[in-house]
């Protein structure tokens, strides 16, 4: 069931789909998710350069004007801050058309697992999903105005660029790259918000439908693949975002001391985004075995007292042999997992979990050799 992360195409999914304006955007750009966030993020990041090169600001920092500047891979707090946030722009564009390209091949595999028509329900989904979207644009308002907050409170000169304090607390070269923040932090709170909204949304929808059609084959787990894949995919992408904003802590002026939370905070959302789908899944697989097992242990009974009370040979001959299969029948469904999750599924989960840690401590010792050339 392990879930390997490729780059699909959105070019041929039928406009119906596309029901969020990042999405088109990302067929603009070819229909490639991960391709147009790689542009997505070298024109945000390439803005910010421009702005800092056109007022003179790096000509400040270079030249010892500003000094104690504390540099990640030679860059400035402001300049990583804003390579970081352009990072997080091109992922936030490209997720969400990537989970849409495989969520619709899971949703035709689902719908075989179902028995209804692929169309059917993929066509239920997108009218369940388009009917919320009015919600998605107030959750991503909602979270963009946190976003000005986040920033007018963090980055310094951002409240001075405003006018809100007087007399002003930082200097205009401080101001000049907060106006770039001001926009590009907000957008990506909206597109975390909307995400996190409509992930909400489809978790209640396939909720939904698993509820009124799916049925439990206990001998045919792999028939829940699809379901687990979507899971895997969810936290996936929250864990490799939640690990792009871990790459702010390597710049000094960073205080480590909040690190370990935010670890902690990605932990507990990755695995939230996995289990939390997969609770319906395991309360079906629970009931079917209950079921399943006390069919079978009532039919043991019959078959036993018919083997140690029967008085015709032949029966109690059959009667032993149905036993006997029972009882092997009963010890394998005993057996079966009552979780749709298997041990390469949470192998790849576990690695999931490891990304936060490995692209923080590699940053660090990557930023430490090449400082040690330097």
């Amino acid at each position: 069931m392990g879930y390997v992360m490729g780059s699909s195409s959105i070019t041929k999914l039928p406009d119906k789909f596309l029901l969020y304006w990042d999405q088109k955007l990302v067929r603009l750009l070819g229909g490639y998710p991960w391709r147009a966030g790689a542009v997505v993020t070298v024109v945000s990041f390439v803005g910010f350069l421009a702005l800092a090169q056109g007022f003179g600001i790096y000509e400040m920092v270079n030249s010892g004007a500003i000094p104690n500047v504390a540099r990640t891979f030679g860059m400035d707090p402001y300049t990583w801050a804003a390579l970081v946030s352009s990072l997080l722009t091109g992922f936030g564009f490209s997720a969400s058309s990537f989970a849409l390209v495989q969520d619709v091949r899971d949703i035709k595999s689902i719908a075989l697992v179902i028995g209804r028509d692929e169309e059917a329900l993929t066509d239920d989904w997108v009218e369940y999903v388009r009917a919320r979207i009015l919600r998605g644009r107030l959750a991503a308002i909602m979270f963009f105005l946190i976003g000005v907050a986040v920033v007018l409170y963090n980055i310094p000169g951002a409240s001075d660029l405003l006018g809100l304090h007087d007399p002003e607390t930082y200097p205009w070269y401080q101001q000049v790259p907060a106006a770039w923040f001001l926009l590009f932090v907000p957008l990506n709170f909206a597109l975390l918000g909307k995400g996190a909204y409509f992930t909400v949304v489809d978790d209640r929808f396939h909720r939904d439908t698993r509820n009124a059609h799916l049925c439990i084959d206990l001998l045919h787990p792999e028939q829940l693949e699809p379901f687990t894949r979507m899971a895997l995919r969810r936290s996936l992408l929250w864990i490799v975002g939640s690990s792009i904003c871990l790459l702010l802590f390597l710049n000094e002026a960073v205080s480590p001391t909040a690190l370990l939370p935010f670890v902690f905070a990605i932990m507990v959302v990755a695995s939230l985004a996995l289990i939390a789908p997969l609770t319906g899944i395991h309360r079906k697989i629970s009931a079917t075995k209950r079921d399943e097992l006390r069919t079978v242990r009532s039919k043991i009974a019959v078959l036993r007292d018919e083997v140690l009370h029967g008085t015709n040979p032949t029966i109690t001959r059959n009667s032993a042999q149905r036993l006997t299969g029972l009882v092997a029948y009963e010890g394998r469904v005993e057996k079966t997992s009552e979780w749709p999750l298997d041990l390469p599924t949470l192998g790849t989960f576990s690695f999931y979990l490891a990304i936060p840690v490995i692209s923080w401590v590699g940053g660090a010792l990557m930023e430490r050799v090449i400082d040690s050339l330097f």
